[in-house]
């Protein structure tokens, strides 16, 4: 259970002041301005009276200052009847008790504050300190964050250009000589058909034949080779390696192979020449 608060004339008795003779009349005073209608059976004027002295008046004012709320709480206007110069000179005495404890209170206040800010002061400066030095190298690395990213970019920009031109001009080299490849197959396939269509069934026309075709297909077999040579050089991988290990051989049959037929088809041509003549 919760003790009900004392009232200031409770602790006011406890502390002694009822049962002291100097502060009978005030002790009477506060009795009567407590409860009025329990202490009828006092002689207010008298008491009133008794108190009206610089010295009694001074005393009530620093009781009065001890707690000034609980004597704004008591009925004064009951003794405005009987005393009307004590009632003023109370009122009087309350409204400089309520200023000076506003003071009081106040100086009290900044007092406090100033030995905190003076206890305190140090901690918070250094506080301050590590803070900005917090700020400022958080500032310092988010500019360096930034320049890195700025320089990120511009790399990144570059390599993507350098990666689309290199793609784009390997992409169009290669389909350019792929075009070729399949434009010279084609055209060296007509050419074929018609020489087979025109081959009759003399000597003389079979050697020609030969002739032309050992012709177009060393023609065809260069073609093919720069072709590829050029692809090589672009993809700088397999293909190079593959001829490195067997172009020789490959060029060394084929040449071979032409040359065989451009003998038969020369034989066959002046064997035909000599017949006539």
């Amino acid at each position: 259970m919760t003790n009900k608060p004392k009232s200031f004339f409770e602790t006011w008795e406890e502390r002694g002041a009822v049962n002291s003779k100097d502060f009978t009349s005030i002790t009477n005073l506060i009795k009567y301005l407590h409860e009025p209608s329990k202490h009828e059976d006092l002689d207010i004027k008298k008491v009133t009276e008794e108190l009206n002295n610089p010295a009694s008046l001074s005393l009530i004012y620093s009781f009065m200052l001890m707690d000034p709320e609980s004597w704004g709480n008591l009925d004064v206007s009951s003794i405005q009847k009987q005393n009307e110069d004590f009632y003023r000179k109370l009122i009087a005495i309350h409204e400089v008790v309520e200023f000076d404890k506003y003071f009081i209170d106040e100086k009290i206040d900044e007092k406090i504050n100033k030995a905190s800010k003076e206890k305190f002061n140090p901690f918070q400066t250094e506080t301050e300190d590590s803070i900005n030095a917090i700020n400022s190298r958080l500032d310092a690395h988010n500019t360096s964050i930034k320049s890195i990213e700025k320089k990120n970019e511009h790399t990144d920009e570059k390599i993507e250009n350098k990666i689309k031109s290199k793609v784009y001009s390997e992409f169009i080299a290669i389909l350019g000589i792929f075009t070729a490849i399949t434009f010279a197959i084609f055209g060296g396939m007509n050419l074929l058909s018609n020489l087979f269509q025109n081959i009759g069934s003399t000597q003389a026309s079979l050697g020609q034949t030969l002739i032309l075709a050992a012709i177009f297909g060393l023609i065809m077999w260069g073609i093919t080779l720069l072709l590829f040579y050029w692809i090589s050089t672009i993809k700088k991988d397999q293909t190079r390696t593959f001829y490195k290990n067997w172009g020789f051989w490959l060029n060394v049959v084929f040449i071979v192979l032409i040359a065989v037929i451009l003998i038969i088809g020369i034989i066959l041509f002046a064997c035909q020449q000599t017949s006539v003549k």
